[in-house]
């Protein structure tokens, strides 16, 4: 009997937590929500014509629906898919394109909000092949402080296709925008050709630089600059009163320059003294002034020690 009741028990609990599950799930699905899903959009199009016109190439679709199913639907890969069949009338080249025409199939009570667009413009031309140039592009700071020679690309020449108007019009390709650090690191590199436009169809994204190159940027190393000593108290001595410094820039920036242009500073605020008046020596960070397009290397010493009166 004892046993019977405790049976009688476990089984009662196993229902409430199937059924409990089951209530839950029922609320999930029939919890309405709205959703949006972006489908792409294929558009076949006759032989020896290409699309003219820049077309949306995706749909958004709004949805509304038990959660549940919604969810499991923007989780579908879709597409919407256009015939030629559905639009193409010969000797015509302009075309109206209803997309409800081409519905997806909802799951059952899932409703279809919004579409936009609904109507596409589309324009057809003939199709041409044509061959471009390739046409390396660097960053300019590359430019300013490398000289690149003997550039040379492997395609040198790549194969487009697409409606006539606009391939006529191209007259070459370029790469991606080359930097420095890819650049300075081989001796040859791989890079990408830029998007042109979606209507153009290209028979290679990829092409292989090499290249020599040269540093136009020199350092120069220049010694005995004064050091220039600002405070508001007589320095009694000092461990340094000349530097060395190095600098590196544009070799054309070298070539007559005064040093006296070049300036180093030994800076004493009046705060410090204060701060340190029971101190015989304070040691004082260095400050250089370059002219414009100079940059700093090094400097010796970059600190020094005074003794102040």
């Amino acid at each position: 009997m004892i046993r019977s009741k405790v049976k009688k028990k476990y089984l009662l609990r196993f229902f409430s937590v199937i059924s409990s599950f089951f209530i839950w799930l029922y609320v999930v699905s029939s919890a309405e929500v709205e959703l949006t899903k972006n489908i792409p959009i294929e558009i076949e199009t006759p032989k020896g014509y290409a699309i003219a016109n820049l077309v949306e190439r995706e749909a958004v679709f709004r949805f509304k629906g038990p959660g549940l199913f919604v969810r499991e639907f923007i989780e579908q890969e879709k597409v919407i898919k256009i015939k030629k069949d559905a639009y193409y009338k010969k000797g015509k080249s302009t075309f109206s394109l209803r997309l409800d025409r081409f519905p997806i199939k909802l799951p059952l009570g899932v409703e279809l909000l919004s579409l936009e667009p609904r109507v596409l413009g589309l324009s057809i031309e003939r199709k041409i092949s044509k061959k471009l140039k390739v046409k390396p592009i660097f960053t300019q700071n590359l430019e300013d402080k490398y000289t690149i020679s003997n550039v040379q690309i492997r395609p040198e020449y790549v194969k487009v296709s697409g409606p006539s108007s606009l391939i006529k019009s191209l007259d070459s390709i370029e790469t991606k925008t080359i930097d420095g650090q890819n650049l300075i690191s081989n001796k040859s590199i791989v890079t990408n050709l830029t998007f042109i436009d979606q209507r153009v169809n290209i028979d290679t994204r990829e092409v292989n630089i090499s290249y020599v190159l040269e540093s136009k940027l020199l350092n120069f190393t220049y010694n005995r600059i004064p050091i220039i000593f600002q405070s508001a108290q007589i320095i009694k001595n000092s461990s340094f009163r000349e530097v060395s410094i190095t600098l590196k820039g544009d070799r054309t920036l070298f070539d007559g320059l005064d040093q006296g242009t070049i300036k180093v500073f030994a800076e004493i605020a009046a705060r410090d003294l204060n701060e340190e008046a029971n101190k015989k020596t304070k040691r004082v960070d260095l400050r250089v002034e370059l002219p414009d397009g100079l940059e700093l290397v090094e400097l010796q010493p970059s600190e020094i020690e005074v003794e102040l009166e």
